[in-house]
């Protein structure tokens, strides 16, 4: 967008009610392409601009109808009317399409309408699928649930996709040596050897050493109390051996004991090794598969695009019918959405070894 300083002659907005969205990027879903259609009522000299998909749920809250959704100016209740108002004029840049339209026979008019009908019901499922997942979002970062919260979609590129992926070994190598769970298990196994050390101490010698120093002072005597305390001043010191010879076995107990905390220490610290690589081998696995898929999915894509534009000339010259060309759509769809899957799931799994591997995600902008 551009400075975004559209002007309200008419005063429908007070104030700074007229949103504004300067300098951003957006995706109106639109080629923005205008044609000569002269409806009645066309306050645009006949010229009609292909409507932008962009805000289009918002149009049934703005017209206040539950039906007038479609259409440049909602006009049109239903998919049928928006394509016959496109024909009204005999002049219209649309006339031959709505005329081969007309000749459409009862059986190709059906499944348009049940393809419609079945593209609506998909973008119905869609959106709750995505409220869910919004949904459990908010679960996850702890957001009232009446909170306003949408997810931004990051504006990677083919290159970015498409990068080298970090060795698993390599990440492996760093993870050991950063990551929190090996931390805390090398910790536990010096704390177990440390346990071992103090339990066998029970079998050593001991030795204690005493010392003690007092005064006392007497009344009567003569003498005062200052010259008494250092006249009477007396100390002791004293050295005791200790040397075991029986405890009745508890030292070798509690260094069996040790010596068990320190194998179930090394034990965890191999189960959290084994863990950290499997996990790590599976983050590289599936971003090496993705991006092959990847890969193959841009030029499924290209061929899909190709073969239903040729489909759609062909339904044009009357050499294909709508179920052929339905299907042609269809796969490039699918061509399209596996294109998608394949790009978003590769830098996931890159962005996850990034961080396994120095504690940090790349940006996508």
């Amino acid at each position: 967008t551009g400075p975004d300083k559209v002007a309200d002659p008419n005063n429908f907005f007070k104030g700074n009610e007229l949103p504004r969205y300067p300098y951003q990027k957006i995706w109106p879903y639109t080629d923005m392409v205008q044609h000569k259609l002269l409806m009645v009522n066309d306050i645009r000299g006949g010229w009609c601009r292909t409507t932008p998909l962009w805000g289009r749920g918002l149009h049934q809250k703005v017209t206040g109808s539950a039906t007038a959704d479609r259409l440049h100016d909602c006009r049109a209740r239903t998919t049928l009317e928006a394509i016959m108002w496109h024909g009204f004029s005999p002049k219209s840049d649309a006339r031959y399409c709505i005329e081969q339209f007309r000749k459409l026979s009862k059986a190709d008019l059906s499944q348009l309408e049940a393809q419609a009908a079945t593209d609506e019901y998909n973008l119905v499922n869609a959106k709750g699928t995505l409220d869910e997942y919004k949904l459990q979002m908010k679960e996850l970062l702890r957001l009232d649930y009446a909170a306003d919260f949408d997810v931004a979609v990051p504006s990677a590129s083919d290159r970015q996709a498409l990068a080298d992926i970090p060795p698993a070994d390599r990440v492996m190598t760093a993870a050991l040596a950063m990551r929190p769970e090996m931390q805390q298990a090398a910790i536990d196994i010096e704390r177990g050897k440390t346990d071992i050390d103090i339990a066998r101490t029970g079998k050593m010698p001991t030795v204690a050493l005493q010392g003690g120093i007092g005064t006392n002072t007497m009344t009567g005597t003569g003498t005062s109390w200052g010259s008494q305390m250092p006249d009477n001043m007396r100390g002791s010191l004293g050295v005791t051996l200790s040397v075991p010879l029986s405890d009745n076995r508890s030292t070798k107990t509690a260094v069996n004991k040790a010596k068990l905390a320190l194998q179930q220490a090394q034990l965890k610290e191999e189960d959290a090794r084994r863990s950290l690589q499997l996990t790590i081998q599976g983050f590289w696995i599936n971003a090496t598969t993705n991006q092959q898929r990847y890969k193959a999915a841009k030029a499924s894509v290209v061929s899909a695009q190709d073969s239903y534009e040729l489909l759609g000339e062909q339904f044009r010259l009357g050499l294909k019918n709508i179920v052929e060309l339905t299907n042609a759509k269809t796969t490039l769809l699918n061509a399209q959405q596996s294109r998608l899957e394949s790009k978003y799931t590769t830098l996931l799994y890159m962005q996850l070894l990034h961080f396994y591997e120095n504690g940090n995600m790349e940006s996508f902008n």
